[in-house]
């Protein structure tokens, strides 16, 4: 082969190697920033990406599960439905619920449950999910087992409430009377860098009502009749 071609298949070559290179070391560029830890990229509703938020408070209305405070037996043991109410509500735009609002719609939800399962007290994460479908007209309710702070977190960023079931006493709520719900339901509505922001229906001051990520997530417990520790740590999404 003449010594000319021979240069000019190297030169080739050589130029194939450089784009190759090139492109390695863009790809690597794209990975090395996808996963630093100080840009976590997340998708939103409408399925674009943006930057997770330092801070989350979601516009979720309050509903105590006892509307008129009066505490008996069976508002005591109102703490799923009232969860479910006010994320309801969130979806369906109503800012506010009387009194007289909130305790039909608790009733409703009770009278549903009662036709359904046969009682209304300590339903676990699929039970209460399965009074949503039943009861409302969303698109999905996705029930979550397992879950991290970050899947909490990522799930307020892209703007969905949370319904968490929890071992009660191990919130330490002053506000609960004394020594708290064995098992207990609240929606978070946010977080900043330290604290997760709750709407505590157990207690009339439960609007905005701050817990330690820590202390929260680690009461994180769905039902379970032996020991509520032995729960799994699970959530519920409505997704209108």
């Amino acid at each position: 082969m003449p010594r000319y071609k021979l240069y000019f298949l190297f030169l080739l070559v050589g130029l194939a190697g450089l784009l190759f290179l090139r492109e390695v070391k863009d790809f690597e560029a794209e990975i090395w920033h996808l996963t630093t830890p100080a840009t976590i990229f997340l998708p939103s509703p409408t399925g674009s990406v943006e930057p997770q938020p330092q801070s989350v408070n979601l516009k979720v209305p309050f509903i105590s599960q006892a509307p008129f405070e009066i505490w008996d037996n069976l508002h005591q043991e109102a703490c799923e439905e009232a969860a479910v109410l006010q994320v309801a509500s969130y979806w369906l735009g109503l800012e506010h619920l009387s009194s007289d609002q909130a305790e039909q719609e608790l009733q409703a939800l009770i009278a549903l449950e009662l036709v359904n399962f046969g009682f209304f007290e300590d339903t676990d994460t699929l039970q209460t999910a399965q009074l949503i479908s039943d009861y409302y007209d969303f698109s999905q309710v996705d029930v979550y087992f397992e879950i991290s702070l970050d899947q909490i977190k990522k799930e307020l960023a892209a703007g969905y409430p949370i319904i968490v079931p929890t071992a009660g006493q191990k919130l330490n709520n002053p506000f609960f009377r004394s020594p708290g719900p064995i098992y207990h339901m609240l929606v978070i509505r946010g977080y900043d860098q330290e604290q997760f922001i709750t709407n505590d229906n157990g207690t009339r001051r439960g609007e905005e009502y701050l817990y330690d990520q820590d202390v929260l997530f680690s009461a994180i417990h769905d039902w379970n009749s032996e020991k509520i520790e032995n729960g799994a740590k699970a959530m519920i999404v409505i997704r209108p």
